[in-house]
């Protein structure tokens, strides 16, 4: 109890402390497993905290606090499969809005947003004043670009918390997604936003869609009023969409002369150049950027593009590593990092990292292609029969993933999955070589037939 308490008031060096002490009385009291377990999650110490969970499971089976905190570690974790068996042991045991909810957050990290909205769902049925429920079933709907449900999700969660600025900020850019930019902007107007915040917001939103010259209209707009950084480094985005790329770089440059403490000048900049084709630039800034910005997963990732491109292979490897460190629920990062070894001959710590990566997140087509890639020149054909179909599901017109298809299944003697692969490829957008070898291919293997 005593471990209980410390828990409570954040204390948790001494919750630790004190609940050891109550097992070294009573080696089988499942609680001060779980306080243990739960003071090592919030010091992020996330694998103790799951070995701890899982003794106090061994001991008491259906201790559900025990059950939701091991998802929970999971989760942090990014052990999107792990965190949801734990789950769902826990609701077998007993439903609870906050589980459901928990689920929700899980399945919506993991890239399912189908999912997620299910579970968010079943926990406001639970529990209609779970605030956050309401907030992830939302970011569901968005995830999903079902902006009318987005907004419908937030008017329904507004009529009970009418001044929660998230709801109405959240509003906001789900109706400027629409287009419905004066309703946006009555809803921005009501969590505070002054007219250049609004700006901002509007170009920030129209970055997300991709419309580059609505969102250059918007952060002019903005600077007329008021030079902000952030109206700056979104202005230079908007301008490198637009592939304007001096007047891009000089936004940057701007942005980093007022505030040469912040990473992202440093940062957009490091991303013009490697979208240009210019590593050792990029490297530059980037490096300056991760310097300004330690705990960026994201910055380290860029860093090790610019230095992949530049040749220097160890180096971006460990750039990747520390990226995955930093951010270990990113499958994009093991994904980048099993490339590079798959280019080096890496084989095995490829496909450990690919493995990674799609455990992570399972949507990823370009992890599985080059999983099958890895497979294909190992020799291993049933394998990558499995990983370019995972990636074929994903992305059904990925020509590449179909014609390396057909050549694993001509490998294994399939001719007739060959063709079906290889006609499959033929109705997809290919350059005119490539189309050419595949129709030989198909001749080939039809001239075999005949004989």
């Amino acid at each position: 109890n005593l471990g209980k308490a410390f828990l409570q008031v954040g204390r948790y060096a001494e919750a630790i402390e004190a609940s050891r002490r109550g097992l070294d009385i009573q080696p089988q009291l499942e609680r001060a497993h779980y306080n243990i377990g739960t003071a090592y999650m919030h010091q992020e110490l996330f694998e103790l905290a799951a070995a701890h969970f899982r003794r106090a499971l061994e001991i008491k089976p259906d201790l559900l606090p025990a059950l939701n905190n091991l998802g929970n570690t999971h989760q942090e974790q990014g052990e999107w499969r792990q965190a949801l068996a734990a789950y769902r042991r826990a609701l077998a045991i007993q439903e609870h809005a906050s589980i459901h909810h928990n689920m929700g957050n899980t399945f919506l990290e993991a890239g399912y947003p189908d999912s997620a909205r299910s579970s968010f769902r079943r926990a406001l049925q639970l529990d209609p004043d779970l605030r956050e429920a309401h907030k992830g079933l939302a970011k569901a709907c968005r995830a999903e670009d079902l902006l009318q449900s987005t907004v419908e999700v937030l008017t329904q969660a507004l009529g009970r918390w009418p001044q929660d600025r998230t709801f109405l900020l959240m509003r906001g850019d789900a109706l400027a997604a629409l287009g419905r930019e004066d309703e946006a902007m009555t809803s921005y107007r009501r969590a505070g936003r002054s007219v250049e915040e609004i700006g901002l917001q509007l170009g920030a939103e129209a970055l997300k869609r991709g419309n580059w010259q609505e969102a250059r209209t918007h952060f002019e707009r903005a600077l007329a009023g008021r030079v902000e950084v952030s109206a700056l480094n979104g202005l230079g985005t908007a301008l490198l969409e637009l592939g304007e790329v001096e007047k891009a770089l000089d936004a940057f440059r701007r942005a980093a002369r007022m505030e040469p403490e912040d990473a992202a000048a440093f940062a957009h900049t490091g991303r013009a150049y490697l979208k240009y084709g210019r590593p050792l630039e990029a490297v530059a800034a980037l490096e300056r950027a991760t310097a300004l910005d330690r705990q960026s997963g994201r910055l380290r990732a860029l860093l090790a593009q610019g230095l992949e491109q530049m040749g220097k292979l160890d180096e971006a490897a460990a750039a990747y590593s520390k990226a995955i460190e930093l951010a270990p629920e990113s499958g994009e990062y093991y994904h980048n990092l099993g490339y590079l070894y798959y280019r080096r001959g890496a084989w095995l710590e490829a496909e450990n990292m690919f493995g990674k990566a799609i455990e992570r997140n399972p949507r990823q087509a370009e992890a599985h292609f080059n999983l099958g890639g890895l497979y294909l020149d190992r020799k291993r054909f049933k394998q990558a029969v499995a990983s370019y179909k995972a990636a074929l599901k994903l992305r059904p017109e990925y020509a590449d993933a179909w014609i390396n298809l057909a050549s694993a299944h001509l490998q294994l003697g399939q001719n007739e999955q060959v063709v079906i692969a290889y006609k499959r490829a033929l109705e997809l957008t290919l350059d005119s070589a490539l189309r050419k070898r595949v129709e030989r291919q198909l001749e080939a293997l039809k001239a075999v037939g005949e004989d």
